[in-house]
């Protein structure tokens, strides 16, 4: 077994004239959990657009749980579970319809766990998934996404919709109830300082390069200031500033 959940390799994506990704080299350990930083635009979705598969690469290759991610089949991706910021839900179905029918895609499926983020997020399972407001859809998505118990986690702005109280209750679960579990953890937020409670790792993109890729404590600890104040510093500077990687999960191949 791969010591990383995933890899990106030289991956350069283009959508026509525009480059989403350029030459991005990145290795994600087992067991981590990693902030994906990087203002509109930067390449944060579709670099985990690569990491299911659901984009190709222009050129560079992507690891995912041991298996180039342009082939992943039904095992994989049945160890991965994402939350995009705008899930597309099945919206003539009530909650309670809808956990049903997932959950039979699953071997896994953690019925004790569902009942369990259904009370803590205070999800209503009788409303009708279309009706739902982008919060309350967030937290079903969230249940979809964790049930199965997946080794990896991909939230693409799992807090944007979420009130204060929702986003206390989330970050507490990712803190608690999932890191206790065999599992890898990616969010791309821009709630920096609510993030910052969970991740270990921070993974900063700029216009489609890594800036930075370095654990938490070493990268607070290299500029002696908090994450907000990094990410300001480092996307504010007119040329790439590249950290060296902390030496946990690196690509195959590197030095």
């Amino acid at each position: 077994m791969s010591a990383n959940a995933f890899e990106l390799r030289g991956v350069t994506k283009t959508f026509g004239a525009t480059t989403a990704l350029a030459d991005v080299s990145i290795a994600v350990p087992r067991r981590s959990i990693v902030g994906l930083l990087g203002r509109n635009g930067s390449g944060k979705t579709t670099l985990l657009h690569h990491v299911t598969g659901l984009v190709l690469p222009t050129s560079g290759s992507c690891i995912t749980l041991g298996a180039d991610a342009c082939t992943l089949g039904a095992e994989e991706l049945s160890r991965i579970g994402v939350v995009n910021q705008r899930d597309t839900l099945l919206g003539w179905m009530r909650v309670h319809q809808l956990l049903s029918y997932v959950s039979t895609f699953y071997r896994t499926w953690d019925q004790a766990l569902q009942a369990e983020l259904v009370r803590t997020l205070d999800i209503d399972v009788d409303a009708r998934v279309g009706a739902l407001s982008p919060g309350n859809a967030q937290k079903v998505g969230l249940v979809v996404a964790t049930c199965h118990h997946p080794e990896l986690l991909l939230l693409d702005e799992p807090l944007s919709d979420l009130d204060p109280f929702a986003r206390r209750e989330v970050l507490g679960m990712l803190l608690g109830r999932f890191r206790s579990d065999d599992i890898t953890i990616v969010i791309s937020s821009h709630m920096i300082q609510d993030i910052e409670r969970v991740i270990d790792r921070v993974i900063l993109l700029e216009q489609g390069r890594v800036v930075a890729d370095a654990e938490l404590d070493a990268l607070k600890e290299a500029h002696g200031k908090n994450l907000e104040q990094i990410f300001l510093e480092l996307v504010g500077r007119e040329k790439d500033v590249t950290l060296a990687h902390s030496g946990a999960g690196e690509p195959a191949g590197r030095a």
